[in-house]
């Protein structure tokens, strides 16, 4: 027994033995792996950017350039008929021109009132079958393009004919002249404070006396600003250096004289008056009215109108 149990004893304690000499496995730490990542497309490199114009709008014109018949009436009933071009922006000055006895209304004035209109209407060529050189802008001086104008003309009565007037009616005139400066007041986008009248001859004298008769008539509120008589004469009876006068004294700011030299001190001409607010242009080698607009003469019709223009409506 005690053999059996001694065999068994070493039999476990070779056991044991076997078990501590065999090699002890140890766990090995797995490979250590980086993180999933999720792939992000490159951020674009910044670039200097320009602020954005604003949006313009072009704004249209506030009256059509094109040219308006205008029909009207004298105190007496006498029906007229006259032309209106109006400006490009509203409360603009307005032009009034008056034509001389051999001429109308359209023929001595559609070229030059396209010309002071300044919308783009002034063509290369006009129907001229004289040669008139009031008629053929290519000599033309530049409009200034911030001088925007309305224009209006007209044709006195008895005068509507291609040798112009036919008739002598001195009193009828006054009261047309009077009639033409009510008529463009009252055209749409005026500034009544801005009446402006340039005549020749017969349309010299309407333009004074139409702007000094019309605020005893009622037809005009305010004086007119300035005034242009192109070879006065005291032709429409009234006389010439009294209403010059009266013009100044009653709140015109100007008036501008124009004749040619051979005509300026005849009775009632420009050389007839002188005061404080009247100018005068003697033209050395000219003609009577409208013929002054001629490039061959010195200075010329129209570089003295722009010069007209500018004074009074503070451009020069």
């Amino acid at each position: 027994m005690k053999l059996v149990r001694s065999t068994l004893v070493l039999m476990i304690l070779a056991a044991l033995l076997l078990a501590a000499c065999a090699p002890v496995a140890t766990p090995s730490a797995a490979p250590s792996e980086p993180p999933p990542t999720q792939t992000q497309p490159p951020l674009p490199e910044p670039t200097a950017t320009e602020p954005l114009p604003e949006p313009t709008v072009e704004q249209p014109p506030a009256y059509p350039a094109d040219p308006v018949t205008v029909s009207f009436q004298a105190s007496d009933g006498q029906e007229l008929s006259g032309t209106f071009l109006p400006a490009a922006v509203a409360d603009a000055p307005v032009v009034v021109l008056m034509h001389q006895i051999n001429m109308n209304g359209p023929y001595e004035w559609e070229v030059i009132a396209d010309w002071l209109q300044n919308r783009g209407r002034l063509k290369e060529a006009y129907n001229n079958p004289k040669n008139e050189s009031f008629r053929d802008p290519a000599w033309f001086p530049a409009m200034p393009a911030d001088m925007p104008l309305a224009v209006f003309y007209f044709t006195f009565r008895g005068c509507d004919t291609s040798r112009g007037c036919t008739d002598i009616d001195m009193a009828g005139w006054q009261l047309d002249a009077v009639a033409a400066v009510q008529t463009a007041v009252a055209q749409p986008g005026i500034d009544p404070a801005k009446i402006i009248t340039i005549g020749t001859s017969i349309g010299a004298d309407g333009a004074v006396d139409g702007c000094g008769l019309a605020p005893n008539m009622g037809a005009l509120e305010q004086p007119c600003l300035g005034v242009m008589p192109v070879s006065p004469g005291s032709y429409l009876e009234l006389e010439y250096p009294a209403f010059a006068k009266m013009l100044l004294q009653g709140g015109t700011q100007q008036i501008t004289c124009v004749a040619p030299e051979k005509e300026a001190t005849q009775e009632d001409g420009c050389l007839s008056f002188e005061g404080e607010g009247y100018l005068t242009e003697i033209v050395p080698n000219g003609e009577h009215g409208i013929y002054l607009a001629n490039p061959a003469v010195s200075p010329d019709l129209l570089t003295i109108m722009l010069t007209f223009l500018g004074d009074v409506l503070g451009e020069g």
